[in-house]
C-alpha cells in the first residue's frame, strides 16, 4: 500500500486517477481505503452515542430534535473514480437522513428527499416561519412524489475535460444528463430503471 493510501490522504492521487493520468488503484489499496472509511464511520457512530448519552444526562433528549445526514457519499472506483464530485452515481448522491425527536414516530420511508427539504422540515418542527417561495418541502407534510435533483459542475467528460452533470430521479427512474456532451438526436441520455438495474448502482 502506497504512502498516501496508507495515510488515507489521497486527494492528489485521486485527481490523477480521476483524470486518467495514472491507472486505477489495485484491489488491495481500495480494500485498505474502505477499511479506513469503515473505521471513520464506527468512530462517528461512537461519537453520536456519546452525544445522545450527554443529552440524556442533561435531561433534554426527549425535547431535542436530532438530525443525521451527509452532504455526499464517497467513490471507491465503483465507476472508475475516487472521492466525490465527478459524477452523480448513487455512491455519491444517496446519503442517510434520520430525523428523531418530539412527536416524530419511528418509521423507515422510501420516498425521495433532498437537502433543500431540510430547512422547511426542521423549521416546521421548531415552529418557525419559512419564506414564501422557498424550495423544498416539509417531509412530514406528506409523501409527495416530488422528483429529486442533483448536479455537479466538477464532472469529468470522456475526453478528460470538465463538464456539468444534472440528474433527476422519480418513481424508480433516474436520468443523468450532461449538456456538454449534447447527444445526437438518435442517442438518448442514460435513463435507468433503478429497481431493474441494481448492478449499475445508478
Amino acid at each position: 500500500v502506497r504512502g498516501p493510501v496508507a495515510d488515507g490522504w489521497i486527494r492528489q492521487l485521486a485527481n490523477q486517477v480521476n483524470w486518467g493520468r495514472t491507472p486505477p488503484l489495485p484491489a488491495d489499496e481500495i480494500a485498505y481505503l474502505l477499511g479506513l472509511y469503515d473505521g471513520e464511520i464506527r468512530e462517528w457512530d461512537a461519537e453520536l452515542a456519546r452525544l445522545l448519552v450527554g443529552l440524556d444526562a442533561l435531561g433534554v433528549r426527549d425535547s431535542t430534535l436530532v438530525v443525521v445526514t451527509a452532504d455526499h457519499g464517497e467513490e471507491f472506483q465503483e465507476h472508475g473514480r475516487l472521492t466525490h464530485g465527478s459524477h452523480l452515481y448513487d455512491e455519491t448522491v444517496r446519503v442517510p437522513l434520520v430525523i428523531a425527536g418530539p412527536g416524530i414516530q419511528p418509521e423507515r420511508r422510501a420516498d425521495l428527499a433532498q437537502g433543500i427539504d431540510l430547512f422547511p422540515t426542521l423549521a416546521m418542527r421548531l415552529g418557525l416561519a419559512t419564506p414564501a417561495g422557498l424550495p423544498g418541502r416539509d417531509l412530514f407534510a406528506g409523501r409527495d412524489a416530488t422528483p429529486a435533483f442533483a448536479e455537479t459542475v466538477r464532472g469529468i467528460a470522456p475526453d478528460g475535460s470538465r463538464m456539468e452533470l444534472l440528474s433527476v430521479r422519480r418513481d424508480g427512474w433516474k436520468l443523468v444528463r450532461s449538456p456538454a456532451l449534447r447527444p445526437a438526436p438518435a442517442r438518448s441520455p442514460p435513463v435507468r430503471m433503478i429497481n431493474r438495474d441494481p448492478g449499475r448502482r445508478c
